[in-house]
């Protein structure tokens, strides 16, 4: 058994020595780098798991299955050892184990059983009576295949499909985010309940896992309905799934977890809605409505099928007394369903009736139907596909689930990510105008950024020359009329006026210039006239009088904020103010698209130049000379619309013109949620909160750098100094691997400068007088908001990472508008990518967008694909897809 390179990097990193065979629970592993080809377990994916999953009050079970062995070895881990339980778990699954944690906390006595280690050979593990009380349900698809075998791409791929319709579908219960992981070689969507464990909790969690899967089990795919116990244990996401041998068939994977939303609740009562109420009666009951005169009773009397009838899940359930495809499948659990609607369907919870569909059962009773012909529209254009069936036929669709929303979540935002003498400020603008609070939080760091510049650095390394500059890029994305805009406003209040003190100042200090000037002027014309008389006499003098003398220099004017100017003038600003000032602009779509265009490519370096805050910058114009900015410093802020920046990143993240870096350079990128409940709030302003924030404005205006040229310069503490390492070597581990898309690890990257820069902010702002250290809680404050602003990047780069959503949801409007119809009027039925794409609809312009927008709305219910061979030999099959009756019908759905 190989174990792995990370397992033995970990006993190095240790201070252990590397053994060339290691000895663990009583077996011999010979590593050997040569030959590993799984992936190997990850201790910081384990430990973010846990830290997903429990509390640090939480008692948790460790179990591992070595493979091959019938043997189980267990452990019980409190808060305070997570670390060793991670390190256990990485050694047990690198040497071949299976292994799992307890879901649900447990009995904390239990940690006398095995405190803090593993026991190899454990004799007791925990029971469902020693669970103290539940707080996940577990939904485990698993793809169907041969026991003992890893799942194959496709396996995993229809698996994760699935999860994508469940998903949808509770999302559109009123079911809040689950987390979402990849077991390896299935899907977990862990739902947060807080139930207690009794036994009316286990048969509700238990009904809940049958319905799910009576509605979602396919061929393909089922919904584990054994995983209802209190004391279920779970794959330890970050170890290794390695049923039977890794082949490149069925490879070996890592468990993962993908998306940890903050953790939110599933009611009793949305779990009690997911249960259909069965009340079973012995006749058959009124039909709800005959679909175009077909009526079931008479059918299933007239071939002497035993039925009984009830309610299942808003439809009339007949249970059959026998499947019609196999007598064997008996006692009801082969059914026909009839909906509201009328439209029929057949289930047989066997697998090998699982495709069999209600015109399945029609055809093998009755015979085939004659089709009808295709409509004239579709003739026209030359179509080549099979006829529809008769509209009894439509009975088999399944109703369709709700797509879930485009936008990742993001978490609310928290004042204590501020300083307190910004925080009171910052929320009582929000209050009052009824705006997120992301919006003046983020322009009120990026604005003290600006008013700092390069006068103070930052040196993250203790022994490394690279420093920091805290000018940073903010940008706020919403909607038209979400208060952008007035947010922002208020919170450059300050420097604005700032700059009108300096202005004031300026004016009089070049009116006194300007006399100086004149004075200067007419001393020289006096000299002249003097030389001139004494220049044949004494020319000596002459020239001595001539000579030129010093003239007063120009004031110049610091400036503040800039909104609207040319990169020359911009560059000529930076030379009057060399430690950097603030750029901001309203509307920052129309900047990034006006340095899009070509010719411009000049301006845009000189922006992405800005960024670093401590580069020069020559530049060169015809009649105009030569200039060099010594310093190009930079901070920039500006709002957004969610439609212009999604179209945006989807031009910067496919090779297009924005493909440089320049959009990651916004690290104070914030889209959050806008609240829909209006609260008129109408009252004055909270006048100390805002005195004391102003207050910071002006003592920074006064901050000096050490000297002409050069700027203070800050470190971290000790403490400090360890904490940032600790965040730092993870942090630049996760962005070198290949799970991340390249836009969102080229966003990140910019954090080896946000987060310092943060620190430095924070501790200007909390600890001037700290004479240059920033200590730890100023670092912990920039690390919160790394955890607060990672989400609200994914949501930034979703339109690239997943632009399919966004396409569905467009296909799905149009076809619910009804856009999807001939010159007359006439609305399809059906239709081919190729057909759609020739409308040029936004985000549907092309075949290929069209297709995937089409197969994400199949997956979720929404349309059927087939394709059918052409009639020349060898051709490439055409595909088209179907569209829910209940949508031709002017149906919601």
């Amino acid at each position: 058994m190989i174990v792995s390179e990370q397992f033995q990097q970990a006993i190095a990193g240790a201070g252990l020595p590397v053994p060339e065979v290691i000895h663990g629970d009583g077996n011999l592993y010979r590593y050997d780098p040569g030959t590993a080809r799984a992936p190997s377990p990850d201790t910081d994916a384990i430990l973010a798991a846990l830290h997903a999953l429990f509390t640090p009050d939480d008692v948790i079970e460790l179990r591992a299955f070595p493979k091959g062995r019938k043997r189980t070895d267990a452990g019980y881990f409190d808060g305070q050892h997570w670390p060793q339980l991670a390190e256990h778990a990485a050694r047990l699954s690198a040497s071949g184990a299976a292994v799992y944690v307890t879901l649900n906390p447990v009995d904390p006595q239990l940690l006398s059983r095995y405190s803090n280690r593993i026991e190899g050979f454990a004799q007791a593990t925990t029971t469902d009576k020693q669970v103290t009380r539940r707080r996940w349900l577990l939904v485990d698809i698993d793809p169907v295949r041969p026991s003992g075998t890893s799942a194959t791409d496709a396996q995993l791929a229809a698996a994760k499909a699935k999860a994508r319709q469940v998903y949808g579908y509770l999302n559109g219960l009123g079911w809040p985010a689950p987390l979402v992981a990849e077991s390896g070689n299935g899907m977990h969507l862990l739902y947060g309940v807080d139930l207690p464990n009794d036994d009316e909790a286990t048969a509700l969690v238990k009904a809940v896992l049958i319905a799910l899967g009576e509605r979602f089990d396919d061929a393909q795919t089922k919904v584990d309905r054994a995983v209802f116990n209190a004391a279920r244990i779970c794959k330890l996401y970050g170890t290794l799934a390695n049923k039977g041998d890794d082949t490149p068939m069925a490879p070996w994977r890592l468990s993962k977890l993908l998306q940890p939303p903050a953790r939110a609740v599933v009611t009793p009562e949305q779990l009690q809605s997911l249960i259909p109420a069965a009340t079973p009666v012995t006749t058959a009951a009124p039909p709800m409505r005959q679909s175009d005169g077909f009526n079931l009773e008479d059918f299933l009397t007239r071939h002497g099928l035993a039925y009984t009838a009830d309610r299942h899940d808003g439809s009339e359930r007949f249970k059959l007394a026998a499947c019609p495809f196999n007598a064997e499948h008996g006692n009801g659990e082969a059914a026909i369903f009839r909906k509201a609607s009328g439209a029929l369907g057949f289930k047989c919870q066997h697998d090998s009736c699982s495709a069999k569909a209600w015109r399945d059962v029609r055809d093998l009773l009755d015979g085939p139907r004659p089709t009808r012909p295709q409509g004239e529209d579709t003739a026209r254009r030359g179509e080549t596909f099979p006829p529809l069936e008769d509209p009894d036929d439509r009975g088999t669709w399944p109703d369709p689930v709700p797509l879930p929303d485009a936008l990742p979540p993001v978490p609310a935002f928290d004042a204590e990510l501020l300083p307190e003498a910004l925080r009171g400020w910052v929320m009582d603008i929000s209050e009052r105008m009824q705006c997120p609070p992301d919006f003046p939080a983020v322009g009120v760091i990026t604005a003290l950024s600006g008013l700092i510049g390069a006068r103070a650095v930052v040196a993250p390394k203790q022994h490394d020359d690279w420093r920091v500059v805290p000018n940073l890029w903010g940008l706020i994305v919403g909607r038209p009329g979400v208060m952008k805009s007035p947010a922002l406003g208020e919170v450059l209040k300050p420097l604005h006026r700032l700059e009108s003190t300096e202005r004031e100042q300026w004016q009089a200090a070049h009116e006194a210039w300007e006399l100086d000037t004149k004075v200067a002027e007419l001393a020289g014309k006096a000299n002249e006239k003097q030389a001139a008389a004494v220049a044949a006499k004494d020319p000596a003098k002459a020239r001595a009088l001539l000579a030129p003398t010093d003239q007063p220099s120009e004031p110049t004017m610091r400036r503040y904020v800039v909104n609207d100017s040319t990169v020359e003038a911009l560059a000529d600003l930076l030379v009057e103010n060399p430690w950097g000032l603030l750029v901001y602009r309203d509307e920052v779509h129309g900047l990034l698209c006006s340095m899009d265009r070509q010719g411009q490519e000049g301006a845009r370096g000189f922006y992405l130049t800005g960024y670093d805050g401590n580069q020069g910058h020559a530049v060169d114009r015809i009649g105009r000379g030569h200039s060099y900015v010594p310093r190009v410093c930079m901070a920039m802020l500006g709002g957004i619309q969610p439609g212009k920046v999604q179209s945006y990143v989807r031009e910067a993240v496919n090779g297009g013109a924005g493909d440089d870096g320049l959009l990651q350079r916004f690290g104070l990128a914030v889209w959050p949620d806008i609240q829909q409940d209006f609260k008129l709030v109408d009252r004055w302003p909270d006048t100390p909160a805002k005195q004391a924030a102003w207050a910071v404005f002006e003592r920074l205006n006064g901050l000096l750098p050490a000297t002409d040229d050069d700027p203070q310069e800050w470190r971290f503490s000790a403490e400090a100094q360890a904490i940032f390492y600790e965040w730092l070597i993870p942090f630049e581990t996760g962005i070198r691997g290949d799970e991340l898309h390249p836009a969102l690890v080229s966003h990140l990257a910019k954090w080896r400068k946000l987060i310092p820069a943060l620190a430095l902010i924070f501790a200007l702002v909390d600890t001037p007088d700290s004479g240059g250290v920033i200590h730890e809680r100023e670092l912990i404050r920039a690390l919160a908001w790394a955890d607060y602003l990672r989400p609200h990047a994914e949501r930034l780069y979703a339109a690239a990472l997943v632009p399919e959503t966004t396409g569905a949801h467009a296909l799905l409007a149009k076809i619910k508008g009804s856009k999807l119809c001939d010159g007359d009027g006439l609305l399809w039925e059906s239709f081919t990518p190729r057909l759609v794409a020739v409308k040029s609809w936004a985000g549907l312009n092309s075949v290929d967008s069209v297709r995937k927008a089409a197969e994400l709305l199949a997956d979720y219910g929404w349309l059927a694909r087939e394709t059918t061979a052409t009639g020349s030999a060898g051709g490439r099959p055409s595909e088209r897809y179907l569209i829910h009756p209940a949508l031709l019908a002017g149906g919601k759905a």
